[in-house]
């Protein structure tokens, strides 16, 4: 009797012990995961919150490069100068030199292609980059994507 009086008390306290060690450290081992979770996602949105306004900026510079490029070009007193295939050969270069430029066109005040990869004609009287052009100032359009290429593009306008 004494036995099972022992066994049942052993019992019980193994329980109790049990109760009282495994569950506080249950509960301490569930808030250290959820901290550590939330540390991580933290650290890692934050990285790439930095990640992304490094590439913005990098971006707005290599865009703001090449409308730099082009009012160069477009204020060069050697683009009145040159006759056509002279031109033509000579933006050539450039498009080779720079090597960021798919194509570099010239268009008339009437739309018609003077030089370039277009064709004759494109439709851009409509288009808010090539009125301001037509006015004087230097724009750029929108960012859109070539689909037979898989490649995004933009135009420069600059008035010559």
């Amino acid at each position: 009797m004494v036995s099972i009086l022992r066994d049942k008390m052993q019992s019980k306290l193994m329980l109790l012990l049990s109760v009282f060690v495994l569950i506080p450290l249950c509960a301490v081992g569930v808030f250290s995961v959820q901290t550590a979770e939330d540390l991580i996602l933290r650290l890692a949105t934050n990285h790439i919150e930095h990640a992304v306004a490094d590439k913005a900026t990098l971006l707005e510079r290599w865009v703001s490069e090449r409308k730099a490029d082009m009012e160069v070009l477009a204020g060069s007193s050697i683009m009145s100068l040159m006759n056509g295939a002279q031109l033509a050969s000579y933006l050539e270069s450039i498009k080779g030199h720079y090597k960021v430029y798919s194509d570099i066109s010239i268009v008339s005040v009437d739309g018609e292609t003077l030089h370039g990869s277009f064709g004759k004609s494109l439709p851009f009287e409509g288009e808010s980059w090539y009125r301001d052009s037509l006015e004087g100032r230097l724009a750029m359009s929108d960012i859109q994507l070539d689909r037979e290429r898989g490649e995004s593009f933009f135009r420069i306008s600059a008035p010559l």
